[in-house]
């Protein structure tokens, strides 16, 4: 099989693809690339990509300096090199993450987009997490904290995290609240720059609500229009909204708040829906008792769902939370997502208004009474 055929078969694989298929493909690519190398820098680079998509980071670096070796890097290639060392040598890029400026060249940059640098940092931030979350290393995660602030800062003004580079200032934000939880149960000790990252991560988390506010989302419009099209149109959501207030059925917002609770509640109280309609769970709520045990199939209206832990209990056979509630729960459940490229879930009063105005227009829809 030559090399063309190895890469085209290679660059048909689904991210998802068996991890032992994934190593094996790789591996004759390797043995393929290591004969007459001179003669394939185009191809090289496609492995350079390949190794990157599927997380191969050694393999992903190594090709990245046989790159460099026979010329110059392209941006692209700086990238991934970039990312591939974030995660093979950890414990350097939290104590020195400035050398990232220096794997990319003289500017710091490498002529890459905001978008591509914020990928980097988020890519980074995103992978410590999980491993904190996995292996319980918060003090790792307190560390990457404060490198990727360092490197935020050495690309954009703070204040201009939000608007410039939205999926790093969303993750920044994520991996804050998780080092605060460990904070708060003793697992971590807090110190000045810590303290700083912290407020920081208020600063940008107020930003990002305001910075969605300002857009327009597809997924409001879209629920506008349900709801015009629905029997009564808006006279019937506003029928809704004085039963609701009316009976004793609650909506319930589950998941890690990314803004205040009183917040939340204003947004509610612009639909004309009683505060008292609302309760709250938490994230790390879910870890021990069902979602289930709660909710009363019978009296409550609804679930607004945010971020949850992978470990939610009692799920009974069911992939996710959200495939649970539906299928058993028999009431209207709407996920909470940001407007950027990323879709991640959040609860922010931008994703709360957006999901609480679908929730209403559903119902309209399907002549859900409360």
């Amino acid at each position: 099989m030559n090399l063309s055929h190895l890469l085209r078969e290679a660059e048909e694989l689904p991210t998802d693809a068996s991890p032992e298929y994934v190593q094996e493909t790789l591996a004759k690519l390797r043995a393929a690339l290591a004969d007459g190398l001179e003669g394939h820098r185009d191809q090289l680079r496609a492995f350079l990509t390949l190794a990157d998509k599927f997380g191969s980071h050694s393999d992903a670096w190594n090709a990245a300096m046989l790159l460099e070796a026979s010329g110059e890097l392209d941006s692209h290639a700086k990238a991934i090199r970039v990312s591939a060392w974030l995660r093979l040598f950890p414990d350097s890029a939290r104590t020195r993450p400035k050398t990232v400026l220096d794997l990319l060249g003289p500017d710091g940059r490498a002529g890459l987009t905001s978008a591509a640098l914020s990928g980097v940092l988020t890519r980074w931030l995103d992978a410590t997490m999980a491993s904190a979350e996995r292996l319980g290393r918060q003090e790792a995660l307190s560390q990457t904290l404060l490198a990727a602030a360092e490197l935020g800062a050495c690309w954009w003004p703070e204040q201009d995290w939000p608007s410039e580079a939205p999926g790093f200032a969303s993750a920044f934000v994520d991996a804050a609240h998780q080092v605060a939880r460990s904070l708060l149960s003793g697992r971590l000790r807090e110190t000045a720059r810590l303290s700083r990252a912290l407020a920081l991560a208020m600063m940008v988390r107020e930003a990002l609500d305001d910075e969605a506010d300002r857009a327009e989302d597809p997924g409001a419009i879209a629920s506008r229009a349900s709801a015009q099209d629905a029997p009564g149109g808006r006279d019937a959501i506003d029928a809704l909204v004085r039963s609701l207030n009316a009976s004793r059925r609650r909506i319930w917002v589950v998941g890690a708040l990314r803004t205040k609770w009183e917040h939340l509640m204003g947004v509610a109280k612009t639909f004309g829906i009683d505060p008292s309609v609302f309760q709250h769970i938490g994230y790390d709520e879910l870890k021990g008792r069902s979602l289930l045990d709660r909710v009363d199939l019978v009296k409550d209206f609804g679930v607004l769902l945010g971020p949850v832990p992978h470990s939610v209990s009692g799920l009974g056979g069911h992939a996710s939370l959200v495939s649970q509630l539906r299928h058993e729960a028999g009431i209207g459940v709407v996920e909470l997502r940001t407007q950027f490229e990323s879709q991640d879930l959040r609860i922010s009063k931008s994703s709360f208004r957006s999901a609480l105005e679908r929730l209403l227009a559903d119902a309209a829809v399907t002549g859900t009474t409360p």
